[in-house]
């Protein structure tokens, strides 16, 4: 492996933290990762992020992983692929809640596959829809960013 190979897998590594830079993994399917693309509110006071949580709590599916939620995208949203891939659906952004900051993924995924071309970053209608649920959150809560 050259340089630039290295240089590569480490650019790959350092946005997205998939796997170990020169893994089997990385080789075999180099260039499918998507990098991550959030929007994070952070340096949130206990207060405020018990009043997300809440919010999240009623709005939003809890996932199986304490912290993580699931937003599922309305079907007038959803890309063609996303439309056509039944098997897949529900599409959802997963958003993270910390101690200090929440993060909305700007990645819609599949609930239902790990890997599928129907997942994808999300469109100008679906980052629309996350950042005006974004929007809301803080509107609600009261919380002044």
């Amino acid at each position: 492996m050259d340089g630039h190979d290295l240089r590569f897998l480490y650019k790959k590594n350092r946005i997205n933290g998939s796997g170990v830079a020169g893994s089997k993994k990385e080789k075999r399917n180099p260039g499918r990762f998507l990098g991550m693309r959030q929007y994070v509110v952070d340096e949130l006071r206990p207060k405020e992020v018990e009043k997300i949580k809440e919010y999240l709590d009623e709005h939003c599916e809890l996932s199986d992983i304490g912290g993580l939620y699931w937003l599922k995208m309305p079907d007038d949203i959803l890309s063609p692929t996303q439309y056509e891939h039944k098997s897949c659906q529900p599409h959802c952004a997963a958003i993270e809640l910390g101690d200090k900051w929440v993060k909305f993924e700007m990645l819609v995924r599949s609930r239902q596959k790990i890997r599928c071309k129907c997942v994808s970053f999300a469109t100008n209608q679906q980052r629309t829809f996350l950042l005006s649920f974004v929007d809301n959150l803080l509107d609600r809560t009261g919380i002044i960013v």
